[in-house]
């Protein structure tokens, strides 16, 4: 039912590897969306998260490394300041506002646009993101992590 989460040592941070696990999860993403009924957008996942709030939060540290790649570039320095952990608690009202769908769209869109950014960026950044937190380039731990929570609560659904 679910996908194995690959540890970082089994990948061995080989860019040739990161990418394809990042666009599996993408599309893993997009088949959950696209089967979703209307009970299954309501359930509550086990950290009391809708499945929306789920899929807005993926979008949202998503949207962060793609962020943080488009200023590198632009600036030609790796700026990744540390946000505070309290931050998914700070966002989840605001999260909560979005539609399901719109939820869904966007955690695709973001999860597309950042694994085409990863793809592309040069050598040297994706190096300098990877040294920084390999979870910047490791999108898929984190998708996964929160798809397999997403099936769990919908499967009876």
């Amino acid at each position: 039912m679910s996908l194995q989460i690959v540890s970082n040592r089994e990948i061995g941070m080989d860019r040739a590897l990161v990418v394809p696990e990042n666009q599996n999860s993408t599309r893993r993403m997009r088949r959950i969306v696209a089967g979703l009924s209307a009970e299954a957008w309501a359930a509550r996942l086990p950290n009391g998260w809708s499945v929306p709030v789920t899929l807005a939060h993926l979008a949202f540290w998503d949207q962060r490394v793609l962020h943080v790649i488009q200023v590198a570039q632009a600036n030609g320095a790796l700026s990744a300041p540390y946000l505070d952990g309290q931050l998914n608690d700070i966002l989840t009202p605001i999260l909560s506002a979005i539609s399901p769908e719109a939820a869904g769209e966007l955690a695709l869109r973001t999860a597309e646009a950042l694994d085409s950014a990863l793809e592309a960026c040069s050598e040297d950044l994706y190096t300098r993101l990877l040294e920084h937190n390999p979870r910047f380039v490791q999108r898929h731990l984190h998708r996964n992590h929160h798809l397999d929570a997403v099936e769990l609560a919908t499967q009876s659904v």
